[in-house]
């Protein structure tokens, strides 16, 4: 479940690395479960039935939320571009 993979991730580096922010980059804007629908027939299920809006994630968690595409990943100078032609390290 990447949710509970990010939630790992992050409270290990916080004990080994102290205080970090954190970005979420994401084409969409909601979370969708993806184990056996919780229950509901894969037909009878609504979008609300099986996702969570990021923002309320990034809320609760308190890290960064950035919904656009990513189109150029440069790890050697720690870059990333987006879709909207932003750039950040």
């Amino acid at each position: 479940m990447p949710g509970l993979i990010w939630r790992s991730a992050n409270n290990f580096l916080k004990k080994t690395h102290g205080a970090i922010e954190t970005t979420l980059v994401s084409d969409r804007d909601y979370f969708t479960y993806t184990q056996p629908q919780f229950g509901y027939q894969q037909a009878d299920a609504t979008r609300a039935d099986v996702s969570v809006p990021l923002k309320d994630l990034s809320e609760k968690h308190g890290f960064d939320l950035i919904v656009d595409g990513v189109v150029k990943f440069e790890a050697k100078e720690k870059r990333v571009t987006l879709k909207s032609w932003k750039s950040f390290r």
